[in-house]
C-alpha cells in the first residue's frame, strides 16, 4: 500500500505535508507525488466502526479539495482474518485491497472501514503546481 498506492515506487522526490483528522484513532500522512497528485493515507485503528471523512487541504488559509476522479484504495478487516495468538497475533490476508473511483469536490464523503489502510490519491483544485 505505501510503495504503490500512496507513494509512487522510484519515481523521484515526493514531499510530506502536515496533516490531521480530528478523529481520535484515526491517523493521516499527506504526500504530493512526483506525478502532480495529493496522496492522503488514513489508518482507521478503530476496531468495531467505519468513519466517513471529508477532505480539506489548507493552502495559506485557502480551503482546496480534491477535484475530478479520486483513487479511493483500502486494506481493511473485509480483507483479513485476525488470528489471535496471544504474543504472536497477527493479521492473516485473505483478499487484495479494494479499490474504487469517487468524484472528489467540496462535500465528497470518504468512509474508511473499521482497522483499515486507506489511501485516497488526486488532483486539487486551483493547483497549478
Amino acid at each position: 500500500m505505501i510503495n504503490v498506492e500512496w507513494a509512487q515506487h522510484r519515481s523521484g522526490v515526493h514531499r510530506m505535508f502536515p496533516s490531521a483528522t480530528g478523529i481520535e484513532d484515526v491517523t493521516s500522512y499527506a504526500l504530493r507525488r512526483t506525478d502532480g497528485n495529493w496522496s492522503l493515507m488514513l489508518v482507521n485503528r478503530y476496531k468495531s466502526e467505519p468513519h466517513a471523512v471529508r477532505v480539506e487541504f489548507d493552502d495559506g488559509g485557502a480551503r482546496r479539495y480534491y477535484n475530478g476522479p479520486v483513487t479511493m484504495v483500502t486494506f481493511g478487516s473485509e480483507q483479513y482474518v485476525w488470528r489471535a495468538e496471544g504474543a504472536k497475533s497477527h493479521a492473516d490476508p485473505d483478499g487484495p485491497p479494494v479499490a474504487r473511483v469517487i468524484e472528489g469536490g467540496a462535500q465528497a464523503v470518504f468512509t474508511l472501514s473499521r482497522a483499515s489502510v486507506t489511501v485516497l490519491r488526486g488532483r486539487i483544485d486551483g493547483d497549478g503546481r
